[in-house]
């Protein structure tokens, strides 16, 4: 059986038309259990392939990931989520995620997102680390439901290293129910 990985390198959603459906997000991608020929034909064509689409043969080795006509991520988004119910202790890790595969959280954590159920009284600053080094923050500003992330640099994880997010010290006597929500890329090596 053929199958064929669709990648989406552009910069905007694509949508894929039925039979397929569904989105492919920036970077990401999808295998599918058909030729590449017959991939670009229900797409409508070579003429309907946009700049940053492509389309590649791969080996029958996928055949176990995929189930005919269905697809699944094969590399893509990669979004990592904890918290904290109720107000967060001193230096409390509300959440530790050790890799079982690469990923990197790109500099400036664009479509990140941070909420609380109750907003600070003073300004608190989270601590993003990988391996106990900080690398990023998650600042809630006085009163705010929604945090702002902040990064300089593009935080790769290998198998095994891990990412942590520690509250602030002090904490804040009010700010409570924090859920996070890091979107990261898988990385294929």
């Amino acid at each position: 059986m053929p199958f064929s990985l669709l990648r989406n390198q552009g910069d905007s959603p694509l949508t894929l038309p039925a039979p397929f459906k569904g989105i492919i997000e920036p970077g990401g991608a999808r295998i599918f259990a058909l030729s590449s020929n017959a991939v670009i034909t229900a797409l409508g064509g070579p003429q309907a392939i946009i700049s940053g689409i492509s389309v590649d043969s791969l080996s029958d080795s996928y055949a176990g990931a995929v189930d005919s006509f269905n697809f699944v991520q094969a590399m893509g988004a990669y979004d990592i989520a904890g918290g904290v119910a109720g107000r967060p202790a001193d230096a409390e890790v509300i959440l530790l995620f050790p890799a079982p595969r690469t990923f990197t959280l790109p500099a400036g954590l664009a479509s990140s997102q941070a909420v609380a159920g109750i907003g600070a009284s003073v300004a608190q600053v989270f601590s993003l680390r990988k391996n106990g080094v900080q690398f990023g923050t998650l600042s809630f500003a006085i009163g705010a439901l929604v945090g702002v992330f902040t990064s300089a640099v593009d935080a790769v994880f290998a198998v095994g290293q891990v990412l942590t997010v520690v509250a602030p010290t002090p904490p804040d006597v009010l700010l409570a129910d924090v859920g996070i929500t890091l979107a990261g890329q898988r990385t294929n090596t």
